[in-house]
């Protein structure tokens, strides 16, 4: 940062919630042990870090709290911090997949802390979508995602009439590589 404004910065956060989404499974056979997936899943929390007066001093440049909040909430409007929507992305630019996948910052607000420091805090929102393989054994369901090398898994229980169903990681692992996420509570669309 410094008069120009800034132009990278790593929000850091904690682990977000799921505020929403959806995934839809294709079955491409009669038993239903395979096919394909579509997932959208949204996720929102807070985020927060404190900026020592070292920091803000730094190569000759003094820089204020107020000078900090809307040089960050300028580089927040003007670009989604990962990726851009539409974008490929893929673990090997052999095989590209389609994806989209981004994260905005908002409420940015920066206040005074002893010692010349700013303590900053942010709402964070991430939005996301995946697609790939999945495949069923027996209460497992393994999901191959297009745009990652390693497949994930999870186990499954469906309700009474196929009305809801609960996905958990299996091994206590991430379900569809969105870290934090160990369970979901899906309802059937209408």
């Amino acid at each position: 940062m410094g008069t120009t404004g800034a132009t990278s910065f790593v929000f850091p956060h904690d682990t977000l919630a799921v505020t929403g989404g959806q995934i839809t499974y294709t079955s491409d056979d009669s038993q239903q042990q395979e096919g394909t997936y579509q997932a959208v899943i949204d996720t929102a929390g807070t985020g927060e870090i404190d900026l020592s007066a070292a920091c803000l001093t730094r190569m000759g440049v003094s820089l204020d709290c107020d000078m900090v909040t809307a040089a960050l909430t300028s580089l927040a409007a003007a670009v989604p911090m990962l990726g851009d929507p539409g974008v490929p992305c893929t673990d090997s630019p052999s095989e590209p997949a389609p994806c989209q996948f981004f994260f905005s910052y908002h409420n940015i607000s920066c206040a005074a802390v002893s010692g010349g420091a700013c303590q900053c805090t942010y709402g964070v929102s991430f939005a996301g979508s995946t697609q790939g393989r999945w495949l069923r054994d027996g209460a497992v369901l393994t999901h191959s995602d297009a745009s990652k090398m390693l497949p994930t898994q999870a186990d499954y229980c469906v309700q009474t009439a196929g009305s809801s169903m609960t996905l958990w990681g299996h091994d206590q692992t991430s379900i569809l590589n969105q870290p934090g996420i160990l369970t979901l509570n899906l309802q059937r669309a209408q």
